[in-house]
């Protein structure tokens, strides 16, 4: 195989110079942050083959000119990149230590600490599972009485537009405890039967945004909680730092960042403590806040 094209043995040859790779992955990396290493020439190929043929090319250059100009920006195809380049699975009570450590350890705590509403930001919400699971346990804990908010966030408009409608098949929720299944979801009938849907009042809750975790203007408003999971992973070292410290700058003092299991921070930020496996607090002026 020429180093030059990528086959497949059902369709044509599409080309795929290293120069377009080069041009493509740069771009990658200055707006998205993904770092894909001259490895992942031949994933990127692969994953995107169908999506440059769907669109009416017979090569990658093109398609690519097409995604990353002001049209192909404008009209999401830049993040159909993104989409197909990042992995988006994800379900109900993934690393379900999170979970636990925020209800039995974080929401008793805050719950003690004044009257001001009880934030969380999920920074990479992708199609909704985790800010919905947050949302239940939010709502379902006897602890909460001053109010909270869920604002979740994702690079991508079409996992987005998922979130927002909160439909999710039945394998998404399989490990999800009896208690919430039945208070906060919905059975499908006929055509919809092996899908559930988040119940209305809990959809309403949690809000749902575009955010490019590099790029987007921070918001103004600081959170006590920031889950970021299994997103650091598609960063190189010099932008995870860059990721944390903006992340860091909308935690409250004595604030929890959590990360993904495989996401291991420490090292890269002095101000913060590990408290367990991948859960993270920012460091008050006078040490941990307890």
């Amino acid at each position: 195989m020429n180093q030059d094209t990528y086959t497949n043995h059902n369709a044509q040859a599409l080309k795929f110079s290293d120069k377009t790779f080069q041009m493509f992955r740069s771009f990658m990396y200055e707006h998205a942050g993904i770092n894909l290493s001259e490895a992942k020439k031949m994933m990127v190929a692969s994953r995107l083959r169908k999506r440059v043929i769907d669109c009416g090319f017979d090569n990658y250059q093109d398609y690519f000119d097409y995604a990353i100009d002001g049209e192909g920006l404008k009209t999401g195809e830049f993040q159909h990149c993104v989409d197909r380049l990042t992995t988006n699975e994800t379900y109900f009570y993934r690393e379900p230590q999170h979970y636990h450590y925020l209800e039995q350890t974080i929401i008793p705590e805050y719950a003690n600490k004044g009257s001001a509403p009880f934030k969380i930001w999920c920074a990479a919400s992708s199609t909704g599972e985790e800010p919905y699971n947050l949302a239940m346990l939010m709502d379902n804990s006897a602890h909460i009485r001053n109010g909270w908010s869920i604002w979740a966030t994702d690079l991508s408009h079409r996992v987005l537009e998922s979130a927002r409608a909160g439909i999710y098949p039945l394998t998404r929720v399989s490990k999800l405890p009896e208690n919430l299944h039945k208070k906060y979801l919905m059975r499908g009938k006929n055509r919809q039967s092996q899908n559930v849907r988040v119940v209305p009042e809990l959809r309403k809750k949690v809000t749902f945004e575009i955010f490019n975790l590099i790029s987007s203007t921070l918001p103004s408003e600081k959170f006590d909680v920031i889950f970021c999971r299994n997103v650091l992973i598609y960063f190189d070292e010099t932008t995870k730092k860059n990721v944390i410290s903006r992340l860091l700058q909308c935690l409250n003092r004595g604030g929890y960042l959590i990360t993904g299991h495989s996401e291991s921070i420490q090292m890269l930020c002095p101000e913060l403590c590990t408290e367990a496996t991948s859960v993270y607090r920012k460091k008050s002026d006078k040490g941990i806040k307890k």
